[in-house]
């Protein structure tokens, strides 16, 4: 009796966290004077590596368990234009946590899968 207890108890649909912080808290009351604070903020406290998650939205196919948004797509070349926006990002503010040390890097969505060597390589130099 206990297993179907439990097998009731867990058959509902439940919250999925898939990014942190979630969705559901995000919103638009953020102005570059707070991206600016929250940076010195954060510079100054900074005592410990960083770890980094990178999910760039591409695969060469659909998993079956995947609800991620995500295009589709053999065309490896469609990435080089979300590098290039990740590197004007770091230029922005990177300058602003100059202490900042890359730790970690976990690879999710497609990224592992989808980018090419070059891409890869693109990708840790800029984070590392």
């Amino acid at each position: 009796m206990l297993a179907y207890d439990l097998i009731q108890r867990y058959a509902s649909s439940g919250p999925r966290y898939t990014s942190y912080p979630p969705g559901t808290s995000w919103h638009n009351g953020i102005d570059a004077v707070d991206l600016r604070m929250a940076l010195a903020h954060a510079a100054e406290h900074l005592q410990t590596p960083l770890s980094l998650y990178v999910h760039l939205p591409f695969c060469r196919s659909q998993c079956g368990f995947c609800v991620c948004n995500v295009l589709i797509t053999p065309r490896t070349h469609l990435a080089d234009a979300d590098l290039d926006h990740l590197v004007r990002a770091l230029a922005l503010l990177g300058p602003s946590l100059p202490q900042a040390k890359v730790a970690q890097m976990h690879w999710g969505g497609g990224s592992p899968s989808y980018l090419t060597p070059e891409q890869m390589r693109r990708l840790n130099q800029m984070l590392y």
